[in-house]
């Protein structure tokens, strides 16, 4: 991903937003989301290089791979919810904004179970064995 790249199609998302929005408010939300979109989407496809790049470099340490992809889950959670909500409070929705993310919090705790399960029962393991 080349920033410059992004930091025009954003820009040039901005200025067609503002200036079509003083004409046709609906179309000037329509055209800030997918300028949004068009960014996300850029953004999630260099960050695919950085993820493969730490699954390698996990295999080679002999770190338990299931660890790092809760982690890169909960990211992903956690990006995608505010991107989400972002959106809502521009088209001027902050109560749906609020609620996704709740939303996204609840998600994140789901996808921590696994380690938090891992983490309890080497607590237990430990105290059983004294």
């Amino acid at each position: 991903m080349e920033i410059t790249t992004v930091i025009g199609v954003g820009i040039l998302g901005a200025i067609l937003s503002v200036t079509v929005k003083n004409y046709r408010p609906e179309l000037g939300i329509a055209i800030s989301v997918l300028t949004g979109v068009a960014i996300f989407f850029m953004a999630a496809r260099s960050l695919e290089n950085v993820v493969s790049g730490i699954y390698s470099m996990c295999e080679k340490v002999g770190v338990d791979i299931a660890f790092f992809k809760v982690v890169v889950k909960v990211i992903a959670i956690a990006y995608i919810t505010q991107f989400a909500s972002e959106l809502c409070r521009d088209s001027g929705e902050r109560a749906i904004a609020k609620k996704l993310e709740m939303a996204g919090k609840t998600a994140v705790i789901a996808a921590m179970l696994p380690i938090i399960k891992k983490l309890l029962d080497t607590v237990v393991n430990t105290l059983m064995s004294f």
